[in-house]
């Protein structure tokens, strides 16, 4: 998705920054941007935080469109989940907020 309108800067940005009001929604991000895709478990176990506190911030996050799930079919009736962070709010994140808070800095000197 490219962004050609401020609106729709201004509404990936808006939500965001409300998405990010949560420790772990935020370390979830983090770890997804770093070392995605990832599992539940994985998740669970390098965060050091409860699978259903994991499963909760991903949902809340799908239901935004921050991350993106991919299932692998193994076998019948086995199925593996896999989450990324979505590339639209990765590329919001490295080139506007990324931004914003380097500027801010550079102005602080």
């Amino acid at each position: 998705m490219v962004f050609e309108e401020k609106e729709d800067i201004l509404k990936v940005t808006r939500n965001l920054i409300s998405m990010l009001d949560d420790d772990i929604r935020v370390k979830v991000l983090i770890e997804l941007s770093r070392n995605g895709p990832l599992s539940i478990r994985a998740l669970s176990r390098r965060l050091k935080v409860n699978y259903r506190k994991i499963a909760y911030a991903l949902k809340q996050l799908k239901e935004y469109a921050f991350v993106e799930e991919t299932v692998v079919v193994v076998s019948e009736g086995r199925k593996y989940r896999f989450y990324t962070i979505s590339k639209d709010i990765k590329e919001v994140m490295l080139k506007h907020i990324l931004n914003i808070s380097q500027d801010s800095f550079a102005q602080s000197l």
